[in-house]
């Protein structure tokens, strides 16, 4: 499965990320850096809850396995002059088969709908000759162990859940906070 968005909040990202980190060689990487700073590497729950307060801000993030194959590119990102007061750029990681896990924070009282995916192989084949250069071969990454690491967090997703609303599953923190008033958000 390419694709899994899911309604979370509260320890539900915890329970993700501890599951997350409790795999042998699975790591976190920030999707882009903050202005002038490199990337964040995270190998804890605790080192993502003390870097993100969930409860109010996003993170935005790529899960990578050495099994994988190809390595992270870190890709340099320069401002345009004054788009950042003080800021000449950031950095980018990038990757044909990383594994996106973007947790967004829940916003006037609506929980915004998280989201787990990554490229297929067929759609970066597609996109390969223009990128080549930055990102290497497609066929530098494990396409199957992709699918598998994919695939074991989503169904770890999918069991946690407690509700559904359409296609995308609704976790227990996120069903507590629907009880108590919220509502859900169609789009992050």
């Amino acid at each position: 499965m390419a694709n899994c968005d899911f309604y979370a909040a509260g320890d539900d990202f915890s329970r993700i990320l501890d599951f997350v980190f409790d795999q042998s060689d699975w790591l976190l990487i920030e999707h882009a850096s903050r202005p002038d700073s490199p990337l964040r590497r995270f190998g804890s729950t605790s080192e993502i809850l003390g870097a993100f307060d969930l409860g109010n801000s996003d993170a935005l993030l790529d899960l990578y396995a050495p099994s994988m194959g190809s390595p992270v590119v870190e890709e340099k990102i320069t401002f345009r002059p004054r788009a950042i007061p003080g800021a000449q750029g950031r950095t980018d990681a990038t990757g044909w088969g990383l594994i996106q896990l973007y947790l967004w924070a829940p916003r006037k009282g609506a929980i915004r709908p998280a989201h787990l995916g990554h490229n297929s192989r067929v759609r970066a084949l597609k996109w390969e000759p223009i990128y080549i250069d930055r990102l290497g071969s497609v066929d530098a990454w494990d396409w199957r162990e992709v699918e598998r690491i994919s695939g074991r967090l989503s169904r770890f997703i999918r069991k946690l859940a407690v509700d559904k609303s359409g296609s995308r599953v609704i976790l227990p923190s996120a069903a507590r906070m629907l009880s108590e008033g919220a509502t859900l958000a169609l789009n992050a």
